[in-house]
């Protein structure tokens, strides 16, 4: 048994406390004592994906009904940082996916089967330690069952720092950022943003081009509509009935589309091949490429190792930083069967990017992507951008930017994971 499968909205000051005491967000419909179901739960079919996380705060925090910030120095919640990039005379702007390409944060909820929703809310982190930054340009969007494939229809946007939904209104982002809209049949919700307030020059800059840094730090997207919630199903559960914290811990480690980690004593699980993708629980896509030292790249070579892939550039200040940890990832993992792969998205040729790979010491394979390997692995949209992929060729981790105090750290966790699968 997971954490409880809905947010809810119930009147009365106990209910309330309860709640508050487990941990679980919830929040009161003005003038209402109704319970809405909220689609956006794991435990109610929905799944998440996102364009990346911190290693700390994943992608499964956004979608377990849990709001408490004081969660968050546990790994609850979801946080990223980004670098967009900008030409001199302005920002790069024409449709959302190009704007997206530019440099974006963005989480997508899936759901099980198509919901009918009309309001939902987004929960930032807001503490003394954690301020709340707010959004500064962003969109939600969502997806119809009618809709072509990649086709998103914007039903609010954030204009500096403004929430707008068409024929409803203008607010302030706030910490409790709400969209309220027509009610409307989707199958996922989107949240972008591709500038925070607080967005800080970045320390690589061009004679073009001019690059920001910018993080995100969101506990939970809530997502409703008209369905409302049995009221004593919305009850809070008996203590007698709370899942032990083992089994909190496994709900909590599992990822989207990743099996629960095996318990002592269980049968170990069958090889996996899932269909192949970039999201985590994906099967890693293959590619052939050729090192700048002029040797083949096929990742069909590393199967049965655990592999570390790293799209990176020359230019990006957070890749570079990650250098000497992923030499010495590189180093000190060869006999436990680790291999680390560099992927430069640089457009400035080999010459360039080998002298760069020569001058820093980059003993690991580097070769330069194409366009079929970037589209195979989301497009990296943002830079660092690395996988974690195990010996059996499935994603475990993703990871966008970097984690400036303790990168080695950060990877050798996941790479350990990895290899105990």
């Amino acid at each position: 048994m997971g954490l409880r499968r809905s947010v809810c909205w119930l009147a009365g000051l106990l209910a309330v406390a309860v709640a508050a005491a487990q941990g679980i967000g919830c929040a009161a419909l003005a003038g209402s004592g109704a319970a809405y179901v909220d689609y956006a739960h794991a435990d109610d079919g929905a799944r998440v994906i996102t364009s990346g996380n911190d290693g700390l705060h994943t992608d499964a925090g956004l979608i377990n009904g849990v709001t408490d910030p004081a969660l968050w120095n546990q790994g609850e919640g979801w946080q990223v940082s980004w670098e967009r990039q900008r030409l001199k005379q302005g920002w790069v702007s024409s449709g959302y996916e190009d704007r997206i390409s530019k440099g974006a944060a963005w989480a997508e909820v899936r759901f099980d089967r198509p919901r009918r929703v009309n309001r939902v809310v987004i929960h930032g982190m807001n503490t003394k330690a954690v301020p709340f930054d707010p959004y500064k340009e962003g969109a939600l969007q969502v997806r119809r069952p009618a809709d072509l494939p990649g086709m998103w229809t914007t039903v609010g946007r954030i204009e500096n720092r403004k929430a707008i939904v068409p024929g409803r209104g203008t607010s302030e982002v706030s910490p409790t950022t709400t969209f309220r809209f027509n009610t409307t049949e989707v199958e996922a919700v989107r949240f972008v943003v591709y500038e925070m307030a607080g967005a800080r020059k970045s320390e690589q800059q061009s004679i073009a081009r001019r690059y920001q840094t910018n993080t995100i730090a969101l506990l939970e997207i809530e997502v409703t509509g008209t369905e409302t919630m049995d009221p004593v199903a919305a009850a809070p559960a008996a203590i007698d009935n709370a899942p032990d914290a083992a089994a909190i811990l496994i709900d909590d480690l599992r990822g989207p589309g990743l099996e629960a980690p095996t318990a002592q004593g269980d049968p170990p699980t069958a090889s996996r091949s899932p269909a192949a993708g970039s999201a985590v629980g994906d099967g890693a896509p293959a590619f052939k490429l050729v090192t700048l030292s002029g040797d083949a790249l096929d990742s069909a070579d590393y199967r049965g190792k655990v592999v570390l892939l790293n799209f990176w550039a020359t230019w990006c200040a957070p890749c570079v930083r990650e250098i000497p940890d992923l030499i010495r990832l590189g180093n000190d993992m060869a006999e436990q069967g680790v291999a680390v792969l560099g992927i430069s998205v640089d457009t400035t040729g080999p010459a360039q990017v080998g002298t760069f790979v020569r001058r820093h010491g980059m003993d690991y394979p580097v070769a330069i992507a194409d366009h079929a390997t970037r589209a195979m692995y989301g497009g990296i949209p943002s830079i660092p951008t690395t996988f974690i992929i195990d010996a059996d060729g499935v994603i475990t981790h993703k990871i966008v930017g970097s984690a400036p105090a303790d990168n080695y750290g950060m990877f050798r966790r996941h790479l350990e994971a990895a290899l105990a699968n």
